[in-house]
């Protein structure tokens, strides 16, 4: 049988030059309620300011609601910068699907990742990333390494009780598994967006 003769098209663009050549949504975000989305509600402090959490390099992150998950979480808002721009068209608002369908399916889909891996976009079309809000999973953590601390406190179904904490609390197997989460988590951020 002879094999099937496909003609390729040399002057189609590359998938970068595509993402590249995606036009660029504006980056003006509402002071009111940031971004406009129905499942995250801007969370306010009590003098009824946004709750601002911190900044980053590319970005401003606020403390959210998730109405579907009905807890909070932390959102980060790229800044409106060349810079951010040029990694956001790299990252295709446009094509987005294709590149999440190309990364494949995440290994380890029952362990919750700890650092955010993907981008979502408002109804307007304006990107930003949802994140845990890590405060409070460290303050979780060390909570529990302090009740370990006092021996009386182990429970006994307790899959570790048998073993020896470090001076912490915790125990090896909990900090490795919260470094290789990070590490996973980095990982498939950079390899999804092409930034290993």
């Amino acid at each position: 049988m002879k094999p099937l003769q496909v003609e390729v098209n040399r002057d189609m663009p590359s998938k970068l030059e595509e993402i590249v050549q995606t036009p660029a949504v504006p980056l003006e975000y509402d002071p009111e309620k940031i971004i406009d989305s129905e499942r995250y509600k801007v969370c306010y402090n009590e003098n009824g300011e946004i709750e601002y959490l911190g900044e980053g390099f590319w970005g401003v992150v606020y403390k959210f609601h998730d109405v579907f998950l009905q807890e909070e979480c932390a959102i980060k808002i790229p800044k409106d910068t060349e810079w951010t721009r040029t990694i956001i068209n790299k990252r295709n608002l446009n094509l987005i699907d294709e590149l999440r369908e190309e990364a494949g399916p995440r290994k380890n889909r029952n362990i919750p990742n700890i650092v955010p891996t993907d981008f979502e976009f408002d109804k307007q079309g304006r990107p930003f990333l949802p994140m845990p809000v890590y405060q409070p999973f460290l303050e979780q953590v060390l909570e529990k390494a302090k009740e370990r601390k006092d021996k009386t406190k182990i429970k006994k179904t307790e899959k570790y009780r048998k073993l020896k904490p470090l001076p912490s609390g915790l125990y090896l197997d909990e900090v490795i598994h919260i470094i290789n989460q990070v590490g996973a988590g980095l990982s498939g951020f950079q390899k999804n967006y092409g930034r290993a």
